[in-house]
């Protein structure tokens, strides 16, 4: 299993397959969603919000970059995990210098695509100094690898 992961991945990163690139949260024509506002504790790991709820995507994907939205409160470190809450297992780590509100940072490449099963779900979840301290996050996703 983990060879075919291997190749599909890797047909992706030289350019030999083309997936479907989505971003989430979706943008639905309407009012744009920029990104899911995560609130941390005050110096502890906030709740977990869904960023890719369970059977959103009912086929096997792979999370690709994370985007940094938006950011509220004061200016720091924050740090961020994505949960693969199905499985349990947080997937990917990040630690960011916040100096705006709109932090205009450039999204951060999982550097090995992370490959999640059908209608997994997907949440985020940040600490910071204040809990006012919220940071928006979104995820770029392929599918039909």
């Amino acid at each position: 299993m983990s060879d075919q992961n291997t190749r599909k991945a890797y047909a992706v990163l030289l350019g030999l397959q083309n997936p479907t690139f989505t971003s989430y949260p979706l943008f639905t024509g309407g009012v744009m969603t920029v990104g899911i506002v995560t609130t941390p504790g005050a110096g502890v790991w906030g709740a977990l919000i869904d960023v890719i709820a369970a059977a959103a995507i009912t086929t096997e994907f792979w999370l690709c970059k994370l985007a940094i939205t938006l950011a509220a409160g004061a200016f720091g470190v924050r740090e961020l995990r994505i949960v693969n809450t199905t499985t349990g297992v947080m997937v990917y780590p990040a630690r960011i210098q916040i100096t705006a509100a709109t932090p205009n940072l450039a999204p951060i490449d999982i550097p090995i695509p992370i490959r999640c099963n059908p209608n997994a779900n997907i949440q985020a979840q940040s600490i910071a100094t204040n809990a006012a301290d919220t940071t928006s996050v979104a995820l770029l996703v392929a599918t039909g690898l």
